[in-house]
């Protein structure tokens, strides 16, 4: 990762690396703390593309890679178009967020153009959890669904506060991997990559002290709960593309 700002990868392997960090980080994967590198090759693309619908194409090919390969599924629906079509569409209406963080840093400088890319994102976020096109399943929060010890905190700030720490982290790693040498003036990273790091790994720390902290005393204060009746919720484990709505030949 260190080599990803000096190196001349081809944007089409920077796109295809974040397309598969975000996959192979998603649940059920065990692979979760890779999210927070996810987007680092996509922040490096658009800050190597000095025009924007060359970028565009390529974060557009990082979110189809990420739609597809997590959401295959859909394509099981009576009509195949239909679920092909929702990758697609998905990946499209992702991109719009990084046109905006395009725009905003030459506009207005790599800070404002960072803070601006953040509210971008969890805008889209939230417009896509509440219209009639609403597709939750890769909100980035959603990524810590099988490690919710690590997210108590999430009973203040719902997923939208796991998707801006997935971001921040991502922004603070990309910009702590700044060349040898190189001093990088925003937000206090300056200094060797190690120095750098050290803001990197107290945003990745205090969120999970904090969820520790919420989890152990939640559990501190539980009481054993009266005998009462034992309830059972079954989920039948079957195919219900193939078994529970098959016909019957007689």
């Amino acid at each position: 990762m260190v080599l990803l700002k000096k190196s001349t990868l081809h944007p089409v392997w920077l796109a295809a690396i974040s397309g598969v960090l975000l996959w192979v980080s998603w649940p059920t994967s065990p692979l979760t703390p890779l999210i927070f590198i996810g987007l680092v090759p996509l922040l490096t693309l658009e800050a190597r593309s000095k025009r924007l619908l060359p970028f565009w194409g390529w974060t557009y090919l990082t979110f189809l890679i990420w739609n597809v390969a997590t959401t295959w599924w859909v394509g099981n629906t009576p009509i195949p178009i239909s679920g092909v079509l929702a990758n697609v569409l998905n990946a499209l209406i992702m991109t719009v967020p990084w046109i905006g963080l395009w725009k905003a840093k030459r506009r207005f400088g790599v800070l404002p153009g960072y803070v601006a890319f953040t509210a971008y994102w969890l805008t889209f976020e939230y417009i896509h959890l509440n219209w009639e096109l609403s597709w939750p399943w890769l909100t980035l929060g959603n990524v810590f669904a099988g490690n919710p010890m690590g997210v108590q905190w999430y009973e203040w700030t719902g997923t939208s506060g796991g998707s801006l720490w997935v971001l921040v982290v991502n922004i603070l790693v990309f910009l702590a991997l700044g060349r040898p040498g190189e001093p990088v003036k925003v937000l206090g990273l300056s200094g060797s990559v190690i120095q750098r790091f050290k803001t990197v790994i107290l945003t990745l720390l205090i969120p999970l002290a904090v969820s520790g902290g919420i989890y152990w005393y939640r559990h501190s204060l539980s009481v054993v709960p009266a005998s009462g009746p034992n309830v059972v919720v079954v989920q039948p484990n079957i195919d219900p593309y193939n078994e529970k709505f098959a016909l019957g030949t007689d």
